[in-house]
């Protein structure tokens, strides 16, 4: 049909036997969709569309029960630094057969977890390798308390994340310090080092042993225990549980100058532990399948 300006109208059906139709305009009679002028008339739109995201998990599974389907499925990601949950309330159905069954995929729920202040302290403190003494005392008194008393005696019905931390502990050695040798360490550990050489010669191959000796005496000249690790209890996401976590202490002495080191042990084995309970929790909240990975 052409109209009296001079552009004509064509229709054509689609592949799902709708009635479409676009203009031919005369200047070099171009096609142009006039899809965006029906539109104007809907009185309801034409799918879901859009991504609604959450900063709170129960608000994220009533979300997901409000809006699930047949076939909804739930990533997780569970990059340490950024994890999420993506529902895709419209996925596809599953089978072999890609044509049927197929949806859009562009309805989805979002809830990107909150990491806790804690945990990022601990990990930043971590990540920066040695700090000089100011640096460090300011740091542990700031995170005082998340510093635990040392395990107590094993009890026949601690629980099995306990008897996890024993073992854990048991495997990296040394010594536990407590909160309050902790707050000593941070508050001015002043450290004289001494160091002297002794020399044994083997007679017979006529090679010499140089042994050297070092003892760092604090300033009364009493010799310094510094423990090697101690514990702290962090949550890993926020508002979440604690999770208890010993944290190696390295110290290096340079001249007069003392730098100390605070090194999580195995903090991915906590994060994944975190992350596997709050899945748990999804799953049974919204009865979903879950995938590790981002949707397509």
């Amino acid at each position: 049909m052409t109209n009296e300006a001079g552009s004509e109208e064509v229709s054509f059906k689609d592949a799902n036997d709708k009635e479409r139709s676009f203009l031919i305009l005369p200047e070099g009679k171009k096609a142009v969709s006039i899809k965006h002028l029906t539109e104007e008339y809907r009185t309801q739109p034409e799918r879901r569309i859009g991504t609604a995201k959450f900063s709170d998990l129960d608000s994220f599974c009533l979300h997901v029960n409000r809006f699930k389907g047949a076939n909804s499925v739930i990533f997780a990601s569970d990059n340490l630094e950024n994890p999420s949950l993506t529902c895709v309330l419209d996925y596809h159905e599953q089978g072999d057969n890609e044509f049927e069954g197929t949806h859009f995929g562009q309805h989805r729920s979002l809830y990107q977890f909150p990491l806790s202040e804690e945990w990022k302290a601990w990990a930043k403190a971590d990540s920066a390798g040695y700090l000089d003494h100011a640096t460090f005392a300011e740091f542990l008194e700031d995170r005082i308390d998340d510093v635990l008393e040392p395990l107590g005696p094993e009890q026949a019905d601690e629980p099995e994340s306990t008897k996890a931390l024993r073992k854990r502990i048991a495997i990296l050695g040394g010594s536990m310090g407590t909160p309050q040798r902790i707050m000593e360490l941070s508050r001015g550990l002043k450290v004289n080092q001494n160091a002297s050489t002794t020399s044994a010669k083997n007679l017979s191959s006529g090679e010499v042993q140089v042994a050297f000796k070092t003892e760092n005496l604090d300033e009364n000249g009493a010799p310094i225990i510094v423990p090697t690790m101690f514990l702290v209890a962090v949550p890993v996401f926020q508002n979440g549980p604690l999770y208890q976590m010993p944290v190696k202490l390295r110290y290096r002495v340079r001249g007069p100058s003392i730098t100390w080191a605070l090194i999580r042990s195995d903090p991915r084995k906590i994060f994944e532990n975190a992350f596997k309970e709050a899945l748990a929790t999804t799953a049974s909240n919204t009865e979903l399948p879950t995938m590790i990975g981002t949707p397509e």
